[in-house]
């Protein structure tokens, strides 16, 4: 962990465990907390393992990102909203592109994210960017419009933070981390240009979308999408076809 990330909020809200194997955010009255990358990237798959806040969890917010933090930043998100015992996690995703965003769509996860680590991660190459839960895509955006993510660098961000409807009572608010997974190009100034060599090996360079792919989508989209941008347009945008 420390290799690759530094505490960017909180660090009295920071437990790193076992050598940096684990780490856990943790979310009271007096603040939050969060951790970024020391490096930023462009194209690649960069992941995390996370175990979601339990039980009441209603007003928390757990927040995975990546983001070229520019005034026309390109962001990819995964935004987990707590909600009552007993209720299921909404998961929002959302994208901005030269600062445009207002793309959010939502899902309903198909587990309990409370009981056990699952694998969020981004693939993201030039032709698309694929959103990841457990390597079933939930959620793609393709290389079709102008703009797309593919000039700006972007870094790795995730926090833990409350809204006004959190109840205190429950507090401290835990989110749980491992499996920090960077499978990527580092992003160097002396050298721009090398995460865009078209002969690179790396698998998720040449990633193309394929039946497959799109059959999971289909079934998550179907079965467990509750709202969509998409849908607000008489006309959707070229990304929604």
């Amino acid at each position: 962990f420390s290799g690759n990330y530094d505490i960017t909020w909180a660090p009295d809200h920071v437990d790193v465990i076992g050598h940096g194997q684990e780490v856990d955010l943790r979310l009271d009255r007096s603040s939050g907390a969060g951790f970024g990358s020391k490096n930023r990237f462009l194209f690649g798959q960069l992941g995390l393992q996370i175990k979601l806040v339990p039980y009441d969890s209603s007003g928390t917010i757990v927040a995975y990102m990546l983001s070229s933090l520019t005034d026309d930043r390109d962001e990819l998100d995964f935004e987990f909203l707590g909600n009552s015992t007993g209720q299921s996690y909404t998961l929002q995703t959302n994208l901005f592109v030269s600062g445009k965003g207002k793309r959010e769509q939502r899902f309903k996860l198909w587990f309990d994210p409370t009981a056990d680590f699952h694998f969020y991660s981004f693939v993201w190459n030039p032709f698309q960017v694929i959103f990841m839960v457990d390597d079933i895509p939930v959620r793609v955006f393709k290389n079709t419009t102008d703009p797309y993510p593919s000039t700006k660098p972007m870094g790795i961000y995730t926090n833990i933070w409350g809204s006004s409807s959190v109840d205190w009572d429950h507090a401290p608010f835990v989110a749980s981390y491992r499996g920090f997974t960077i499978d990527a190009c580092q992003y160097s100034e002396t050298s721009p240009d090398d995460c865009h060599d078209t002969n690179s090996q790396r698998w998720w360079s040449s990633l193309e979308w394929n039946d497959q792919l799109q059959g999971n989508l289909s079934f998550v989209r179907r079965n467990y999408m509750i709202d969509d941008y998409c849908s607000a347009y008489e006309s959707p945008p070229l990304e929604c076809t």
